[in-house]
């Protein structure tokens, strides 16, 4: 039901948008959008995401490692690449929190995806509208962290 209202949102000022900025409107939808699409993400607890806790953790060890580790294979976890590693070295020298790590990494998982919508698609609403309501993309991005970051870049 949240995503539905959320939906109704976009549509609401998307309309709007449209009607009174005639001109410019693509790019200050893109703007609020963004800003909505971030704040829905970001704001979510993480924590209801069975690999997340996993993440959580990784991203508190990963700070330990020295910049060699960081940006080579990691026998403590083979699974993430060289990039994955860095990425969460860089951050947790930032900071410790873990809350910074899954905000930031929302930050870019929005970022790219409302970039690509602005970008490509012809009508934005409607497209952002299915980003909203379709589970494999805006629920799911948070249970397969690694894999929505990396399609981004």
């Amino acid at each position: 039901m949240v995503y539905i209202i959320n939906a109704l949102i976009v549509i609401l000022y998307g309309l709007i948008v449209k009607t009174f900025a005639k001109k410019r409107w693509k790019k200050l939808f893109f703007f609020l959008s963004f800003l909505h699409l971030f704040l829905l993400h970001a704001l979510r607890n993480p924590y209801v995401y069975e690999d997340n806790d996993y993440y959580a953790e990784a991203y508190i060890n990963i700070g330990d490692f020295s910049f060699i580790e960081s940006i080579t294979p990691s026998i403590q976890y083979p699974i993430m690449g060289q990039g994955y590693l860095f990425y969460n070295w860089l951050l947790n020298h930032i900071s410790h929190d873990p809350v910074f790590f899954f905000s930031v990494t929302s930050l870019i998982i929005i970022w790219g995806i409302t970039s690509f919508i602005y970008k490509y698609s012809y009508e934005p609403i409607w497209s952002t509208c299915f980003f909203i309501l379709s589970p494999s993309l805006l629920d799911m991005s948070f249970f397969v962290l690694r894999q929505h970051l990396a399609a981004i870049f």
